[in-house]
């Protein structure tokens, strides 16, 4: 079926149906952005659509085979990774408007992470989890501080810490995982889902 379907998460059943064209891959409604968005793999395109109607509202062409989108810049742009033709489309969701940046082959799944890390000066820190990037990717905390993990994502993830600390083998969405750090130095961690997300907790002296 060339659509996406829309789910009551209370009653757990099809509300609608967003036609695409063949082989949607992935959508969803990006905070910011000015409108939902569909990779269809078939016709090399990015969908947009209206998530209060359900109603398509155009189309962007992407590249080949489409599989994967990160939408950044307070939901301006997307990243798409276009498996069939090496390359990944920087699109502009509001001109719709694309620049394709050459990759290696077949690239699938991609992710962007904001760049630089935080400070947290209180005993408590957070970090989210949303569109499979740990954020701040490095955050720097005083002694003693709790660091509190939240899935904002739609998707499972966890939490493997590096040093050996009990983790979290499965977060669902909407779940939380906290963490006391009493000793100075450099924490590494990754997701226990997806190993390919990383982060980092600095504790001071």
């Amino acid at each position: 079926m060339n659509s996406v379907q829309v789910l009551d998460p209370a009653t757990d059943r099809i509300t609608a149906q967003i036609p695409t064209g063949a082989s949607p891959h992935i959508a969803g409604v990006y905070r910011g952005a000015p409108a939902g968005t569909a990779v269809v793999q078939g016709p090399g395109e990015l969908l947009l659509f209206d998530p209060a109607t359900n109603a398509p509202l155009r189309t962007i062409a992407v590249g080949k085979q489409p599989h994967w989108i990160a939408v950044v810049s307070g939901g301006t742009r997307a990243v798409v990774t276009n498996e069939g033709s090496n390359d990944v489309a920087i699109v502009d969701l509001a001109a719709g408007t694309t620049r394709m940046v050459p990759v290696g082959k077949a690239p699938r799944k991609g992710v962007v992470a904001p760049a630089g890390a935080v400070v947290a000066s209180g005993v408590n820190a957070g970090i989210s989890i949303a569109n499979f990037v740990f954020a701040p990717l490095e955050l720097m905390v005083s002694r003693g501080a709790r660091v509190t993990w939240t899935n904002n994502d739609a998707a499972p993830h966890g939490l493997t810490h590096k040093d050996g600390a009990p983790g979290k083998a499965v977060l669902l969405p909407g779940e939380t995982v906290s963490r006391v750090y009493d000793t100075p130095g450099s924490c590494d961690y990754v997701c226990a889902v997806h190993p390919y997300m990383t982060g980092r907790i600095v504790v001071a002296p």
